[in-house]
């Protein structure tokens, strides 16, 4: 056994030895001496001849000792409120909201080597490639630059820009 082997086997028995005097030390014991003898009861003493025993040796305090406010003072006025504001309700007939686009590039995708759209039509989402239509959008041209060009069902082209990434 080589010297350093010997002083790490010697280290780790040490650091066992310490863990195990510890658990030890650290471990509750249960009590072997039973507990005291409850001291004796005095017996009753008789009360003095000129007292009730059924009357209350001591006179009980004229006021609550727990209670710090005088309950013969009015209360105070509750401090006054500032008035709510509110705002006017907003009116959302005045600003009317932008229409849903019919159509939105999605995204890109390979497929066979050729490059295609993945457009959401009218919330249908169809992958096309160049002079296929979807609901009668025609994809025109395609670019991950650029975007999409597409022919509306209208006639009218409009390009489709790339999705945020």
């Amino acid at each position: 056994m080589t010297a350093h082997l010997r002083q790490a086997v010697l280290a780790v028995m040490s650091v066992l030895a310490l863990a195990v005097v510890c658990a030890v030390a650290w471990t509750p014991r249960p009590r072997a001496e039973a507990p005291p003898p409850a001291p004796p009861r005095p017996a009753s003493v008789p009360a003095p001849s000129g007292v009730d025993p059924g009357a209350d040796p001591l006179p009980l305090p004229a006021r609550n000792v727990f209670e710090f406010d005088d309950p013969r003072l009015p209360a105070p006025p509750p401090a006054s409120l500032a008035p709510l504001m509110m705002p006017p309700p907003l009116d959302l007939s005045s600003a009317p909201a932008p229409p849903a686009e019919a159509v939105r590039l999605v995204g890109f995708v390979r497929r066979g080597g050729a490059l295609r759209a993945a457009l959401s039509v009218h919330g249908t989402v169809s992958v096309l490639g160049v002079g296929e239509e979807a609901d009668g959008y025609s994809v025109l041209s395609i670019d991950e630059d650029t975007g999409v060009s597409v022919r509306r069902p209208d006639g009218d082209e409009v390009v489709l820009p790339p999705p945020s990434s």
